[in-house]
C-alpha cells in the first residue's frame, strides 16, 4: 500500500496536525476537509481547516471555515479571527484592507462581530498609524463589550486609553468591560476618568455616574484584579 493510500485510511486530525506541522499546508488543509466532513459541527477541526486554508492561500475556504466556527461556538470567536486575518493579510494583495470607516459603519448597524473581525482585519497591517490604530482598537473594544466579550474588549480598550483616542468613550467603555469581569475597583477608577473629562450634562458622564452607583449598590463578590 502506498503512502498516500495509507494516509487516506488513518485519522485524519492525526494526519493534519503532522502535515501542518511540516509545513505541507495544502496536505494539512485536505486532512482536515475530510474531519470536517465527519465532524461539521466541530469547532476546534472547523478552526484547524480556518488555519491550514488561511496558511495554503485559501482565503474563501478560511474565511468560510472561520465564520463557522464563529457561529458553533459564539463565545470565542477572537482567536480563529486573529490566527486567520494575520495569515490572509499577507495575500490579500488585490483585496482592500478595511477601513475605519466601515468598521464604525458596521458598529454603528449593530454588525458586532462583524466590526470587530473588520477592526482585527485592520490592526494586523504593518502601517497601520497610530491615530488610527488607536480607533480601530477603541472600535473593536466596544464591539467586543457588546457581544459579552468582556476580557479581550478590555485588551483593547486598555490599548487604546493608553493612546489617547476619544478619551471619555473609552474610559467609560473600559470600565464596562471591568464591571462584567468583576474588577470592581477597576471599573471605578475608569468611570472616575470617564466622569472628570466629559462634559457634565453629557450621555458619556451620566453613563459613568450610572455606573458607579451600580457598582457601589453591589455587595459581596471577589474582586479579580
Amino acid at each position: 500500500m502506498s503512502a498516500s493510500a495509507e494516509a487516506t485510511t488513518a485519522d485524519p486530525m492525526a494526519d493534519g496536525v503532522q502535515a501542518f506541522a511540516a509545513r505541507r499546508y495544502r496536505d494539512a488543509q485536505a486532512d482536515f476537509a475530510r474531519a470536517v466532513s465527519a465532524q461539521p459541527d466541530a469547532p476546534l477541526v472547523q478552526y484547524r481547516l480556518a488555519v491550514a486554508a488561511a496558511a495554503a492561500g485559501d482565503a474563501p475556504t478560511a474565511e468560510r471555515a472561520a465564520a463557522t466556527v464563529a457561529r458553533l461556538d459564539p463565545g470565542n470567536p477572537d482567536a480563529v479571527a486573529l490566527a486567520v486575518s494575520q495569515r490572509l493579510a499577507q495575500r490579500r494583495t488585490a483585496a482592500p484592507v478595511p477601513t475605519l470607516e466601515e468598521v464604525a459603519a458596521a458598529l454603528a448597524d449593530g454588525r458586532l462581530r462583524t466590526a470587530a473581525l473588520l477592526a482585527a482585519d485592520a490592526l494586523a497591517q504593518a502601517d497601520v498609524a497610530p491615530d488610527q490604530r488607536a480607533a480601530l482598537l477603541a472600535a473593536r473594544g466596544r464591539a467586543l463589550l457588546a457581544v459579552g466579550r468582556a476580557a479581550a474588549a478590555a485588551v483593547a480598550l486598555r490599548e487604546a486609553a493608553g493612546l489617547g483616542v476619544d478619551g471619555p468613550r473609552v474610559w467609560l467603555a473600559l470600565g464596562q468591560a471591568y464591571a462584567a469581569e468583576g474588577r470592581r475597583e477597576a471599573a471605578r477608577t475608569c468611570f472616575e476618568a470617564a466622569a472628570a473629562i466629559a462634559p457634565a450634562d453629557g450621555p458619556v458622564a451620566q453613563a459613568a455616574t450610572a455606573g458607579r452607583q451600580r457598582l457601589s449598590g453591589q455587595d459581596g463578590g471577589r474582586e479579580t484584579r
